[in-house]
């Protein structure tokens, strides 16, 4: 929602009161950033700790108080990096730090399915933590692919059981550290019986 109506009129600087959250792990966020004179055309602008020009998110609400953005950080370093906002005619609030941490290293607790026949292709349920946007998925050691995270616990990916019968290991990796749970899934032979499913 754009309320174009009351920012017609504003041309004065903008200004920054507040972003939250004030502080977060590098990945993809929302980032809400409260303050007045933001026209209709206004537009975040996020520095680097060193204060390069980093970048910009996608606006998902914006008013003149109040602008509300989705922020791409996802292997992003940790440090203070500075949020402003570059209204259409050029001109640029005043800057707030917003902290950023070092992505916490993500878990696998369970796969569901647990197993499956050799060649059938799966749409897989990874549960666990430290999951964002940009995770990687390989089971068996065969990368997965159309991983969807849902959440910061629950992943999907899709993949197909290749090679020989074997109980195999899932790795996640979000951000450049990864997590694998060991003989996490099993590929077995068409006649064979199911094993049971694997959690952690």
């Amino acid at each position: 929602y754009i309320d174009t109506e009351a920012m017609a009129t504003c041309t004065s600087t903008p200004v920054i009161t507040s972003v939250s959250p004030s502080s977060t792990a590098a990945g993809t966020f929302d980032l809400t950033i409260n303050g007045s004179n933001f026209d209709a055309g206004a537009v975040d602008q996020i520095y680097q700790p060193t204060g390069a020009f980093m970048g910009q998110g996608t606006i998902k609400s914006r008013t003149s108080t109040q602008i509300v953005v989705t922020e791409y950080m996802t292997g992003t370093g940790p440090g203070n990096y500075t949020v402003k906002v570059k209204n259409s005619d050029g001109q640029l609030s005043n800057g707030v730090t917003l902290p950023i941490t070092a992505a916490s290293a993500p878990t696998i607790t369970s796969i569901d399915p647990p197993s499956v026949s050799k060649g059938t292709w799966v749409t897989y349920t990874l549960t666990g933590t430290g999951f964002a946007s940009g995770a990687t998925v390989s089971i068996g050691g065969i990368n997965c692919g159309s991983v969807n995270v849902t959440s910061a616990t629950q992943l999907t990916c899709i993949t197909g059981a290749i090679g020989s019968a074997s109980t195999v290991s899932a790795t996640v990796t979000v951000s450049g550290q990864s997590a694998t749970l060991s003989s996490a899934y099993q590929y077995y032979d068409a006649l064979a019986i199911s094993p049971t499913s694997k959690t952690l």
